[in-house]
């Protein structure tokens, strides 16, 4: 499956087909979003933040839970897509070897958008803050760390 190219003649960073890419991203980004989902739910049902106990009845409450877990698969699943495909553009040069950090600036950029996106997230959950860095850790993890070695291990397969 080496030197497999798209309809323009073009591969993927690594030499390989970026449908590798989009199946490491949507194994990562499933993990996420199975692990954040089910936990959101369980969090907005037994304890919901005070945001959501101000806002919403109890009737609203279930009909915005299924509404979130659905959201968040999605929108995790097309984070982690996109972000193995920029893993795999990051890591054009580096060989076929896993390694704890692969790719300095994109570490960098996953970094950047943890911070973007926890600071609002951080706003919302003021009562369970540290609840809400867990979170964003494990997803610095997941998507910073677990996919380029991912995007590795599935086109050293091929």
């Amino acid at each position: 499956m080496r030197g497999v190219c798209d309809i323009n003649g073009r591969t993927g960073g690594n030499g390989l087909t970026p449908a590798l890419d989009i199946v490491a991203g949507m194994m990562a980004g499933m993990l996420m979003g199975l692990a954040w989902s089910g936990h959101a739910a369980v969090i907005f049902a037994a304890k919901p933040p005070s945001f959501l106990r101000e806002r919403v009845g109890q009737a609203d409450a279930t009909r915005l839970i299924v509404i979130v877990v659905l959201g968040l698969i999605t929108a995790f699943v097309a984070l982690g897509v996109g972000a193995a495909l920029a893993a795999d553009a990051a890591m054009a040069g580096v060989g076929g070897d896993y390694a704890l950090l692969p790719s300095a600036p994109y570490l960098t950029l996953v970094a950047v958008l943890t911070a973007v996106v926890g600071l609002p997230l951080i706003a919302f959950m003021r009562d369970k803050l540290v609840h809400a860095i867990t979170w964003l850790i494990l997803a610095t993890a997941i998507y910073g760390l677990l996919i380029p070695n991912l995007v590795l291990a599935v086109q050293n397969r091929a």
